[in-house]
């Protein structure tokens, strides 16, 4: 019998897959540098739960081709969808739950996905 031996936390994280950068809300290829440390310093204040719920969300986002219909909001008098509001009661986009994470609104990750199932 083989024996396992436990893999230390710095090589669970060399071991770990890379998500490519968030959508952009306009849809235009942006420079990657504009995506900087700063930009993403709202990380530190996640938990770690939380910070992989936001590389999740990273990774959902990143071919716009599939999901554009859910990267902003609804425009529902621009579209006039009448019965738009009774028929979708809590509307959210991708747009909204990257702001949600932004402004540390996820208090975990349940929350989180409660977010995605509305989709």
């Amino acid at each position: 019998m083989a024996s396992r031996r436990k893999s230390t936390s710095s090589e669970a994280d060399e071991k770990a897959p890379s998500f490519p950068a968030p959508c952009t809300a306009g849809g235009e290829d942006d420079d990657e540098e504009e995506s900087s440390e700063e930009d993403l310093g709202f990380l530190e204040k996640l938990s770690p739960e939380l910070q992989s719920g936001y590389r999740v969300l990273r990774y959902l986002t990143q071919d716009q081709n599939v999901v554009w219909p859910f990267l902003e909001p609804v425009d529902v008098e621009g579209l006039q969808l009448s019965g738009y509001r009774e028929i979708v009661l809590r509307p959210i986009c991708f747009k909204d739950i990257e702001q949600k994470f932004r402004d540390c609104q996820y208090d975990n990750l349940t929350d989180f996905v409660a977010d995605v199932r509305l989709l």
